[in-house]
């Protein structure tokens, strides 16, 4: 249930007229957060200021059920560049994976019409209420933005139990919580070598990469990240190109993956204890 205050129940008794402020707060799975508001002056109710966004971001549509259907609803971002506001380009950080595991919320506001339309903004009528909340769901970039679509919390019950499957291979994520391993202590600094294209980059530590991914540091393809699917002593290849061809000692940190196999467990990162495979499980070859 949604719950007006008494100050806005009383403005929509008498039929006032008012702007409608969409509010979206974007938390990002790394701590980021942003606010954004589909009107065209910033936003500031309490300790939260939500940035003018008109018309980058809109609301195409939204679904609320009562049943155990998954709600969802679907935003459009408009954007060239650095267009949005604190010049955040969101379309290269889509790219980068930077929303995955992101979490949304819609509010809404209404903001009673003034004659004079250079006074502050009346926020009288708050607090903001909650439409929806959700994760970050598919997402689909276009030549001008991305269509995002937000997912309700009850998706969760539409994964396969048990969670937890037998594979040959460790179900950890490298150097998360279930693994042990700092993700600190496998992370190296390097610099781009000459002959370096957008997909291979050389360089002398390429062969602790294998499976891991990058992060550039600096140039012109500063905050990019990418996996890593070769190594060797020469170099390492890109699951994906970069945006901008790197240039001769353009830096970068490199993370060393894994291939989640025994033996790598055991022989390479001396962490057999969490492994958490099943080695011993038949390959597909024996299945009838």
């Amino acid at each position: 249930m949604r719950e007006w205050s008494i100050t806005a129940l009383a403005f929509f008794a008498s039929r006032g007229k008012a702007h409608r402020a969409d509010l979206f707060t974007f938390s990002l799975a790394d701590g980021t957060t942003y606010w954004w508001t589909t009107l065209d002056r910033d936003v500031t109710y309490g300790d939260v200021t939500w940035l003018a966004q008109s018309p980058n971001i809109q609301r195409n549509s939204m679904s609320v059920r009562n049943t155990t259907q998954v709600p969802d609803l679907e935003l459009e971002l408009t954007a060239l560049d650095n267009d949005f506001a604190g010049g955040v380009n969101v379309k290269r950080a889509i790219f980068q994976s930077a929303f995955d595991g992101a979490r949304v919320r819609y509010e809404l506001l209404p903001i009673p019409i003034t004659p004079d339309p250079r006074l502050a903004l009346d926020t009288s009528l708050g607090p903001p209420v909650t439409m929806f909340e959700g994760r970050v769901g598919e997402i689909q970039l276009t030549a001008i933005g991305a269509t995002i679509r937000v997912r309700g919390d009850v998706v969760v019950m539409s994964q396969y139990a048990p969670r937890n499957v037998y594979q040959t291979s460790c179900q950890h994520r490298f150097c998360d919580e279930g693994c042990t391993l700092n993700a600190a202590d496998f992370t190296t600094s390097g610099t781009v070598g000459g002959g370096s294209t957008v997909s291979v980059i050389a360089g002398g530590i390429g062969e602790l990469a294998a499976h891991g991914s990058v992060t550039f540091t600096s140039g012109a393809n500063a905050g990019h990240r990418r996996s890593i699917v070769a190594a060797d002593g020469s170099g390492f290849t890109l699951a994906y190109p970069l945006w901008f061809l790197p240039e001769a000692g353009d830096s970068f940190d490199l993370f060393q993956g894994c291939d989640k196999l025994l033996a790598t467990c055991t022989d390479t990162y001396n962490n057999r204890l969490h492994f958490r495979g099943f080695p011993a499980i038949p390959d597909a070859s024996y299945a009838a």
